[in-house]
């Protein structure tokens, strides 16, 4: 209860100093750019863990909030994005070619309402203190997690999970007899 308090605290703090800069930004706000997110979430004991080494999207879903001149206030994207697709999206919106070293796609046909590419993300973790790494596979409404030994010793385990009946990931279907869950083990 401490750590979460104190995290709180942190989310508290981070929230007013957006505040303050924004009100400071206010008279440069017909031609500023403005992006709020976050590198990672953490884990407060959800699957046994306390920080953000796993792939769990406890860590993996952050705020993302653009704004600019010319960008519909209170536009909510429900589909899934990556923050590999940040750069190409700044560079798109402040009117400059993305480098070809850029690997993501901008997120400003989403950000108009415009269909997405459908593509799931990847998300990756090493621990090399545990000798593990770990790869998620996740697209809309479910999500594939891989761990293999860092030694080439292979699997660890396989996990596949419902987001839409578990969000929290905390019922692994990998094995059950379900078509998506098939699909991930092929």
């Amino acid at each position: 209860e401490t750590i979460i308090a104190l995290y709180d605290a942190g989310v508290r703090y981070v929230d007013e100093a957006i505040g303050l800069l924004l009100g400071k930004l206010a008279n440069y706000s017909s031609n500023t750019l403005i992006i709020v997110t976050a590198d990672h979430g953490d884990e407060f004991g959800e699957h046994g863990k306390f920080g953000h080494q796993s792939v769990y999207d406890g860590i993996l879903r952050v705020p993302l909030i653009i704004t600019k001149p010319g960008i519909k206030g209170g536009t909510l994207v429900k589909q899934q994005v990556s923050l590999i697709d940040l750069a190409p999206t700044i560079a798109e919106l402040v009117g400059i070619s993305s480098p070809q070293s850029f690997h993501g796609k901008s997120l400003l046909s989403r950000i108009e309402g415009k269909e997405g590419n459908g593509a799931g993300t990847i998300s990756t973790i090493t621990d090399a203190r545990l000798g593990q790494m770990s790869i998620a596979y996740r697209v809309p409404g479910w999500k594939y997690i891989y761990t293999e030994n860092l030694d080439g010793s292979g699997s660890i385990r396989e996990e596949v999970y419902d987001l839409t009946y578990d969000p929290g990931e905390t019922r692994n279907l990998h094995g059950a007899d379900i078509e998506e869950v098939r699909k991930f083990e092929l």
